[in-house]
């Protein structure tokens, strides 16, 4: 059984100057996959993004209210709004 269930990604800048050691990497923004089997639990990475990272503020929530979760995204970079849409995971 796989389920999303989490959000993460990756900040712009987010630990200037010592804490990141590429500062041209993109900022990305993943929902994970998880699943669970006799071994235990699995987290795969899924790429919505590589452009927004995920900021200060992330919100999941229905913003189109079709029943499919969203994501909003407030960051050095700006506001970004990703619409679940049907087909997609």
């Amino acid at each position: 059984m796989a389920r999303a269930t989490s959000w993460t990604g990756e900040r712009f800048w987010g630990h200037v100057p010592a804490g990141d050691p590429d500062f041209s990497a993109p900022a990305r923004l993943y929902w994970l996959e998880w699943s669970r089997d006799a071994a235990g639990v699995h987290f795969v990475p899924h790429l919505i993004d590589d452009a927004s990272g995920v900021g200060t503020q992330v919100v999941v929530g229905d913003v189109t209210a079709d029943g499919l979760p969203d994501i909003v995204v407030a960051s050095k970079k700006g506001a970004f709004v990703f619409v679940h849409e049907l087909g997609m995971p």
